[in-house]
């Protein structure tokens, strides 16, 4: 979309297509955007995330595509992007990642080296690992745990994510902007 022609009803200028699957979550670094998407039907109960090359904005073109998130609730990731890396914080309720047997938590994805073969970095799991919100500033990411409140992650080394403090709010935060 084009939001400079025309901010309330800016016009289409390109589309990739899901088919009639929901688009939950994206995620935005650089040309790359991030779509994390429901699978194909209830009882698949996944979510797919795939990255989209929009450097030319009328012709967008999906890279890769990463697929081993499953959920039981049908739950959605949170997504942020930054520096070519992909984080994915699985909410309250989700059951594991396939690859990294967590029951919930924070996962690093590498989706552009190889994009026929999105790889796994890291993973931070926490006290708690009931994760709500994410954001990432350079090599900092921040999210809130339902038990530890605002947490802030040194993830420069995505292989050895680093706990560098919390602060804890009375209030169920949901979301960082």
């Amino acid at each position: 979309l084009d939001p400079d022609t025309t901010p309330m009803m800016p016009p289409m200028v390109g589309v990739v297509s899901f088919g009639q699957r929901p688009v939950e979550q994206v995620a935005v670094d650089g040309d790359t955007v991030y779509v994390g998407v429901d699978g194909t039907s209830w009882q698949e109960q996944r979510q797919i995330v795939y990255a989209i090359d929009a450097s030319d904005p009328t012709s967008p073109e999906i890279l890769s595509e990463y697929d081993d998130f499953w959920y039981p609730n049908i739950v959605s990731l949170d997504l942020a992007a930054s520096n070519g890396l992909l984080y994915a914080a699985h909410p309250p309720g989700s059951p594991s990642l396939r690859d990294f047997d967590l029951v919930r938590g924070l996962v690093i994805l590498d989706m552009l080296a190889d994009p026929s073969d999105p790889s796994v970095l890291g993973a931070y799991k926490g006290r708690t690992a009931a994760f709500s919100g994410l954001d990432v500033e350079g090599d900092t990411v921040y999210l809130f745990d339902r038990g530890e409140g605002l947490v802030a992650l040194d993830a420069s080394n995505p292989t050895d994510i680093v706990r560098l403090g919390n602060y804890h709010s009375p209030a169920a935060l949901r979301q960082i902007e």
